[in-house]
C-alpha cells in the first residue's frame, strides 16, 4: 500500500494512494449504498455521456431524480469506513436528515446546478501513473424542501476506480527511434484498424495495427503491409477501408521504378494478409506515376481510385474487385470523360453506399493555363459502368475561378460534394457545397457557399453526412482567433445555419484549433482536430448527440501527452469514435489511437 506518497488532483487538495500503482486498470464508476427517499424518491447519480474516470482525463457524473430545480452539493471522498476519526457510514439524523446516511469522507464539494431534475458536475484527473487503481466515492446532497427536517436528502452513493488511459500506442517497434507518419482509421461494428507508412527500415513501408474490441486491446506485433522487400522502395500514403471483419488496405508503391498503386486485404480483423500484395493500375509496372489512392468499401465490394500520367497530363483510373479483395479487373477503367491526357485530373475522392460508387477530383481540362473545376461521375452497378459523360459540380462559368481539392460524402440515394473555391481575387477561398438527391443523375442548378465568414480551407476542411443530414467543418475566425467551425444543413443541403457555429466547447476567445476531422452516425456528429496553444499542439475531440445543437461541456484531450501530435483521423461505428494520430512525444513519430467513450 503506497500511504507515504501524496499526490496534487484537480478534485482534491491531498490524495494518500490506498491501492497499489499499476500500469493498466480498467476503470469503473459502480453502485455503493442507497440514497435516502425523497418527495419523489430516491436521487441517482451515474456516469455521464459514457465516460469513466481515467488518468489525464476530465470525467463527468450526472445527477438524476432530483425533486427541484436549483442546486445540490457534490461530495467527494477517498475513504467509505472513517471521516477523520468517525465511522462510516454515518447517520444524518442528527442534523434533521432522517433515514439519511452518508457513506463518503469530505474531500471536496462541488455545486451543481439543477434543471428539470438532472445536473451535471466534472472531476478532472490529472496524468499521475500512481493514481491508477485508485478508489474515489461521491455522493450528493439534494434540496427537497417537501420533506421535514432540514429540508435535504442524500443521493445514492457511487464508488469509482480511476483506470488507466484507453490511448494506445499502435506502432510496435521501440518507441521514437523511427519516424511513422500518415495513419489513416476505419471502423467496422467493434473492430478498429489502423495503417500507416512508416520508416523503421529505412525507407517507408505501410504497417498495420487492430482491434477487435473497441480497441480495448491491439495486435503485439503490428504487420508490414506491403510484400516487397522492406525499406526497399518507398511504400506511401496509405488508405483504409472496413467491412466487417475484412480490412482493406491502399497506398502509393515505388518499387518498379515510379510511383504504382497497391493493395492488401485480411478477410480475418487484420490477422492474416495476402502473401503477394497485388498491383491496381493495369498498365506497364512503373510506366508512368500513378498517386494519390482512395478506397472504399461496401460489403464484399472494395473501390479504388486514384489520378494516372500514362497518358501525358493527369487521368483519373478506378479498379475494383467483388470478392473481396480476390480479384480486380483485368483492365482498370478510366473515369474522366474528356480526352486522355487532356485535363490534367488529379486528388479524386470516393465514396459508396450499396451498389453506387460516386468519385469527384480537381480538372483543368479547359486548359492547362486555366483554372481548374470539379469533375464528378458515378456507377449504380459497383464500378461496372459510368456516365459516359462526367459532370461539372461547380457552377460558375468553366475555368473562370480556382476550384480544389473536394470531397465527397454518401448516404442512401443522396451524394454530398464540397470543395474550396476561390471566386473573387481579393478575397480567400471559400467552400461550396453541392449535392444529387437521386444517386448522382441530377445535381443542383446553383452550387453554394457554405461558410459566411472568412475560411482558412489551407488548413484542412472535412465533411460527413448521415441520412439527410451534412456537416461540413473548417477553420475559420471565431473571436478574432483562428479556430475548428462547422456548418450544417438537416435538409440534404437545401438550408444551413446563417452563420458558422465553433465545433465543441472551448471557451469564447480560445482558439479551438485546426485540420478538423468530421464522422456522423444518425443524429450523433463527431469532430477532432489539432488544438494550438503557446507553441503545443495536442489533440481534442468533442461530440454531439443532436447534430451539433449542443456539445459536451468540456473539449477531451484525447493524448495524455501536450504539444506532439498532429495529422489526426477519426472513424465512428457502434456509437464509439476513434481518433489516431501521429505523435512525436518520443522523438520520431510514434502513432497513437484513443476513442470515446472510454
Amino acid at each position: 500500500m503506497l500511504r507515504s506518497r501524496r499526490f496534487l488532483l484537480a478534485f482534491v487538495p491531498a490524495l494518500a494512494l490506498t491501492a497499489p500503482v499499476s500500469t493498466q486498470q480498467t476503470a469503473s464508476y459502480e453502485f455503493f449504498a442507497p440514497g435516502c427517499p425523497g418527495s419523489v424518491g430516491i436521487p441517482s447519480i451515474a456516469p455521464a455521456f459514457g465516460d469513466l474516470p481515467l488518468i489525464s482525463e476530465t470525467f463527468f457524473a450526472v445527477l438524476t431524480n432530483a425533486p427541484q430545480d436549483g442546486h445540490a452539493l457534490a461530495i467527494t471522498g477517498l475513504s467509505s469506513t472513517d471521516w477523520s476519526g468517525f465511522p462510516l457510514p454515518m447517520d444524518l439524523a442528527s442534523i434533521r436528515m432522517p433515514n439519511c446516511l452518508l457513506y463518503t469522507d469530505i474531500r471536496r464539494t462541488a455545486n451543481i446546478k439543477i434543471s428539470s431534475g438532472r445536473g451535471t458536475w466534472a472531476l478532472r484527473v490529472p496524468n499521475i501513473q500512481e493514481l491508477i487503481g485508485q478508489s474515489f466515492y461521491q455522493q450528493v446532497l439534494v434540496l427537497d424542501t417537501a420533506v421535514p427536517g432540514l429540508g435535504a436528502i442524500m443521493s445514492d452513493a457511487y464508488e469509482g476506480v480511476i483506470g488507466s488511459t484507453s490511448e494506445q500506442r499502435l506502432d510496435t517497434d521501440p518507441s521514437g527511434l523511427a519516424g511513422s507518419f500518415a495513419p489513416q482509421v476505419a471502423s467496422s461494428g467493434d473492430s478498429v484498424y489502423v495503417a500507416w507508412e512508416d520508416q523503421r527500415n529505412g525507407s517507408e513501408d505501410i504497417y498495420f495495427n487492430g482491434s477487435l474490441d473497441g480497441g480495448g486491446s491491439w495486435l503485439s506485433s503490428d504487420i508490414r503491409l506491403n510484400t516487397d522487400l522492406p525499406g526497399a522502395a518507398r511504400s506511401r500514403a496509405p488508405q483504409v477501408a472496413a467491412s466487417g471483419a475484412s480490412v482493406y488496405v491502399t497506398w502509393v508503391d515505388r518499387r518498379n521504378g515510379s510511383e504504382d498503386i497497391y493493395f492488401n486485404r485480411s478477410l480475418d480483423g487484420g490477422g492474416t494478409w495476402l502473401s503477394s500484395d497485388t498491383r491496381l493500375n493495369t498498365d506497364l509496372p512503373g510506366a508512368a506515376k500513378s498517386l494519390a489512392p482512395q478506397i472504399a468499401a461496401a460489403g464484399s465490394a472494395v473501390y479504388v481510385t486514384w489520378y494516372d500520367e500514362r497518358n501525358g497530363a493527369e487521368d483519373i483510373y478506378f479498379n475494383r474487385s467483388l470478392d473481396a479483395g480476390a480479384s480486380w479487373l483485368p483492365v482498370d477503367l478510366r473515369l474522366d470523360t474528356d480526352l486522355p491526357g487532356k485535363g490534367g485530373s488529379i486528388f479524386p475522392q470516393i465514396a459508396a453506399a450499396g451498389d453506387s460508387v460516386y468519385v469527384v477530383w480537381t480538372d483543368r481540362r479547359v486548359s492547362l493555363f486555366t483554372e481548374s473545376d470539379i469533375y464528378f461521375n458515378r456507377s449504380l452497378d459497383r464500378g461496372a459502368t459510368w456516365l459516359v459523360s462526367d459532370k461539372r459540380m461547380d457552377t460558375d462559368l468553366p475555368g473562370a475561378a480556382p476550384s480544389a481539392n473536394p470531397k465527397v460524402a454518401a448516404a442512401g440515394d443522396s451524394v454530398y460534394v464540397i470543395w474550396e473555391e476561390k471566386r473573387t481575387s481579393q478575397q480567400p477561398s471559400d467552400i461550396y457545397f453541392n449535392r444529387s438527391l437521386d444517386n448522382g443523375t441530377s445535381f443542383k442548378k446553383a452550387d453554394s457557399r457554405v461558410n459566411r465568414e472568412r475560411a482558412f480551407v489551407a488548413f484542412g476542411y472535412s465533411l460527413a453526412a448521415a441520412g439527410d443530414s451534412v456537416y461540413v467543418a473548417w477553420p475559420g475566425t471565431a473571436n478574432g482567433l483562428t479556430s475548428s467551425v462547422f456548418n450544417r444543413s438537416l435538409d440534404g443541403g437545401d438550408t444551413w445555419l446563417p452563420n458558422e457555429v465553433r465545433l465543441g466547447s472551448s471557451l469564447p476567445g480560445v482558439p479551438s484549433g485546426v485540420r478538423p476531422q468530421l464522422a456522423a452516425s444518425g443524429s450523433a456528429l463527431y469532430a477532432s482536430w489539432e488544438h494550438s496553444a503557446n507553441g503545443s499542439t495536442d489533440i481534442r475531440f468533442n461530440r454531439s448527440l443532436d447534430g451539433g445543437d449542443s456539445w459536451l461541456p468540456t473539449d477531451i484531450q484525447m493524448g495524455s501527452n501536450l504539444g506532439s501530435g498532429l495529422f489526426q483521423q477519426i472513424s465512428v461505428s457502434n456509437d464509439a469514435a476513434y481518433v489516431t494520430w501521429s505523435d512525436r512525444r518520443n522523438g520520431q513519430a510514434d502513432i497513437y489511437l484513443n476513442r470515446h467513450p472510454r
